[in-house]
């Protein structure tokens, strides 16, 4: 009940972004299950940039990012960095901007490995950094040049 109060109390706009946005991380989360990572990576770098007409500003891109997190804790409850870092990553490429997706790995206290995803765009964490430290992450490298 809590979730159909919270939509309907979004603009017309926002509530049609969360709905787009929930059926991209679904997408996103039935592909990382069905397509091996790489070549679901090289499927998003194939992406045509949008016409520069349609050049992205900082506005859109913080709502988006913003219906990305709000749809990702709803939707997909847990597991919600990595489809949520593709779905800003995807986005931010087909609009021609420059975006590292960034995989990293820890140990935690009791020495289980972690990892967790996150996009950068212009030197700042757009996605995957509230509340994480991520300096605590090792970056891993290699994927088609892409850091990841």
């Amino acid at each position: 009940m809590k979730l159909y109060r919270n939509f309907l109390s979004l603009s017309p706009d926002e509530r049609k972004l969360f709905i787009q946005v929930s059926f991209t991380l679904i997408a996103f989360r039935a592909a990382l299950r069905l397509i091996p990572f790489k070549k679901l990576l090289r499927l998003i770098d194939r992406f045509k940039p949008a016409p520069v007409s349609t050049d992205l500003d900082a506005l859109y891109k913080e709502r988006y990012v913003r219906a990305v997190s709000r749809a990702g804790n709803h939707v997909l409850r847990n597991n919600v960095c990595l489809p949520q870092a593709l779905a800003v990553y995807t986005m931010l490429k087909r609009h021609g901007e420059s975006a590292q997706l960034q995989i990293g790995v820890r140990k935690d206290d009791r020495g289980d490995l972690k990892a967790h995803a996150w996009v950068e765009n212009r030197g700042q964490v757009l996605i995957g950094g509230v509340g994480i430290d991520l300096e605590r992450y090792v970056k891993l490298h290699g994927l088609n040049g892409v850091v990841v």
